[in-house]
């Protein structure tokens, strides 16, 4: 038998709880409703039954503490899902969090934690080809045999991967053809790329203006697996004016890959201002956003690393510091110099990366945060005359 929990009673039992609202008003309450001793850096998953009705919202919350019961940090937790503690945690409360505008009752029950084992995270080495484009005088050849040079430079520290920047082979070329600037799958630059990742062992990423099959040109971003081979393929989706004056046809896709040593996505420059479009990628769990980029803004790209919780690897057109390696938290990791044609640097997967939660006074991952409380019921705009 379940106790019915008013919003207004500090009471509760062990086994099964209850919560009913009146629907007078608008009603919310945060209860810690379960506790127990875990180890820091686990993996844990916690089931439960629910019983709902459609006008009462449920979100549960793991709460991380220390041996003195310090709160470490909190996250939203999804029922049977695994999740990995904070370090020093040795005390998981299970908080939920429940609110209604409209009559309603729900009842939580049968909670367990449950052990998955040590967090196990994973070391990706990345890289970007950090170039100066705006100081010489440019040509298709000149572009390549300088991505080529720093191909081979930073091959020597063993990437996992290695990113070339938007329209590599063309940047900076001023002719008036379309034509003359894309080229094919099959186009001899291609395929000396192909054979750089096959030599190496490495992904290369690359993002240039490609021939399509229908005729029409994309700003388009190609992967080469470590074979030699084409694995992935994706369309910028968001032109710019000039892309469209140009005439590209833009991509209606959001794609991610899984590569060997993680999922990653592209953000091809001006896909990136965009927090809609990067918020799919966090949804779609990538955990590295690849940034080929002709208009790198720092800041911006500190924002949407720290908004998804991912890693984002740039690889910058006008000056070797637009290439660089920011973390889930917003800081630059590496960054590129005129010392060498590329950056390099380790990232670690799957590790979460902490900082204050503004929505309460604890920390948190942001990739988790975001995930749990946007309201996309909001975001579909009415049209025409019809008010918003």
């Amino acid at each position: 038998m379940s106790e019915v929990l008013e919003l207004n009673v500090d009471k509760i039992t062990n086994k099964c709880f209850s919560f009913k609202f009146s629907g007078e008003k608008y009603q919310s309450l945060v209860k810690e409703i379960f506790a127990e001793k875990v180890k820091p850096c686990f993996n844990y998953t916690v089931c439960y039954n629910v019983t709902e009705n459609d006008n009462v919202t449920l979100r549960v919350i793991a709460v991380m503490k220390n041996i003195l019961g310090e709160i470490i940090a909190k996250q939203y937790i999804e029922n049977g899902s695994s999740f990995a503690t904070a370090e020093g945690t040795v005390l998981l409360a299970i908080e939920v969090f429940v609110s209604s505008k409209e009559r309603g009752t729900l009842t939580i029950s049968d909670i367990s934690v449950h052990e998955e084992g040590m967090l196990k995270t994973r070391k990706a080495v990345l890289a970007a080809v950090a170039l100066d484009y705006d100081s010489n005088s440019r040509s298709l050849e000149l572009n390549l045999a300088e991505n080529l040079e720093a191909i081979d430079a930073a091959a020597e520290e063993k990437p996992d991967i290695i990113l070339l920047t938007e329209d590599f082979y063309d940047r900076n070329v001023f002719e008036d053809s379309l034509d003359y600037q894309a080229i094919d799958l099959n186009d001899p630059a291609v395929h000396q790329l192909r054979e750089r990742a096959k030599k190496y062992h490495t992904y290369i990423a690359f993002c240039a203006l490609i021939r399509l099959n229908n005729g029409n040109v994309s700003n388009m971003a190609v992967i080469i697996d470590r074979d030699g081979k084409i694995c992935g393929e994706y369309k910028k989706t968001h032109l710019t004016i000039h892309e469209h004056d140009m005439g590209l046809e833009p991509g209606d896709e959001i794609v991610a890959f899984d590569l060997d040593f993680g999922r990653v996505a592209f953000a091809i420059c001006w896909d990136l201002f965009f927090p809609e479009y990067t918020r799919m990628l966090q949804l779609n769990n990538v955990e590295i956003i690849l940034n080929p980029s002709a208009g790198f803004k720092a800041c911006r790209v500190s924002e949407r690393a720290c908004e998804t919780g991912t890693y984002i690897l740039s690889a910058g057109s006008h000056d070797p510091s637009e290439s660089r390696i920011t973390a889930p938290d917003g800081s630059f990791s590496v960054i590129g110099d005129k010392s060498k044609k590329y950056v390099c640097g380790t990232v670690e997967l799957g590790k979460d990366y902490y900082i204050p939660w503004l929505s309460t006074s604890s920390s948190a991952t942001m990739k988790n945060v975001f995930k749990f409380e946007r309201r996309p019921d909001l975001y579909s705009l009415k049209r025409g005359d019809e008010p918003v």
